[in-house]
């Protein structure tokens, strides 16, 4: 390989870096948008998201996200109250006073009143699930938070003042994040990123390799802009995202042709686990284990 070739075969791997580093940074910014309660970081985040949704292949999530942003901008006309509330930050809920402590509606769901329902005092525990105690549950489910409150705070069970210092920063996450620090670390130590002699793209963690030619990941933005150039001004209903117009990743080339000319699913470490099964019913077993013992040598 010339000077000029390895020099462009750098610079694509620079730029796809880069690449990645913004991929990594829009889910990030999505969950500050809910940690701050920013309501249009909140909106501009699924916009880069959506793109992605369709690239990706998530259709329904391409379609659902694609009708939410329309509905969200049309906010102001449609219901101009709710877009006020929802622009001074009442899109995610803070149950304490401590900075980036903000958290979406949904979660709050799953963390507060599906737990309380299915812990000990709760519908799922002799109560029953019928309306009437359903309703009487959810009335006094408020009054009963603030007698709980009241009760903590007199017998210093929790602090009755908000700390400042953010559950992220306290000794026993610090303990797991270290942790998962080292197991990164050791992981990348044998799966290294750098080590490429060929320039072709490889599965870290599977081994699969790939020419330029068979992926398109580093198109993701030309693919993308194809895909909402074909749903632009068609109803919802009528959206149809298909899957061959998402970009092809190594995971695509998995994917052996038949005689029939569909398309079977084949994954080279469940085949090879169920070579293994296999082997250990026959005799010879020496013979097996003459080669390296993994998927793809």
């Amino acid at each position: 390989m010339d000077y000029k070739a390895k020099l462009g075969e750098q610079s694509r791997t620079a730029v796809l870096w880069l690449k990645y580093l913004d991929y990594v940074q829009i889910p990030k910014d999505f969950i500050r948008a809910d940690r701050t309660s920013d309501w249009f970081l909140h909106l501009s985040t699924v916009k880069k998201m959506l793109y992605i949704f369709a690239a990706a292949g998530h259709r329904s999530y391409a379609e659902a996200a694609r009708i939410y942003l329309q509905l969200m901008h049309e906010l102001p006309e449609t219901h101009s109250s709710l877009y006020k509330r929802l622009a001074h930050g009442f899109h995610a809920i803070h149950r304490t006073d401590r900075c980036w402590a903000g958290l979406p509606m949904d979660l709050i769901i799953e963390q507060t009143m599906m737990r309380t329902a299915k812990s000990r005092g709760g519908l799922t525990h002799g109560r029953g699930m019928t309306e009437s105690v359903c309703v009487i549950w959810v009335r006094s489910l408020h009054r009963c938070a603030t007698i709980y409150a009241a009760l903590s705070t007199l017998t210093n069970v929790e602090s009755g003042t908000p700390c400042m210092k953010h559950v992220e920063l306290g000794q026993t996450r610090s303990k797991c994040d270290f942790s998962d620090l080292q197991k990164m670390i050791v992981w990348f130590q044998v799966h290294s990123p750098f080590d490429i002699n060929d320039g072709m793209l490889f599965s870290l963690s599977s081994g699969i390799t790939a020419a330029k030619h068979e992926v398109n990941c580093d198109q993701e933005k030309y693919v993308r802009q194809q895909i909402m150039e074909k749903v632009d001004n068609i109803t919802f209903s009528d959206v149809v995202v298909k899957k061959s117009d998402q970009v092809t990743t190594l995971s695509g080339l998995c994917y052996k042709v038949v005689g029939t000319g569909s398309k079977l699913p084949l994954d080279s470490t469940l085949l090879f686990s169920r070579l293994l099964v296999v082997a250990q019913r026959s005799s010879g077993m020496a013979a097996y284990f003459a080669y390296e013992l993994i998927a793809v040598p």
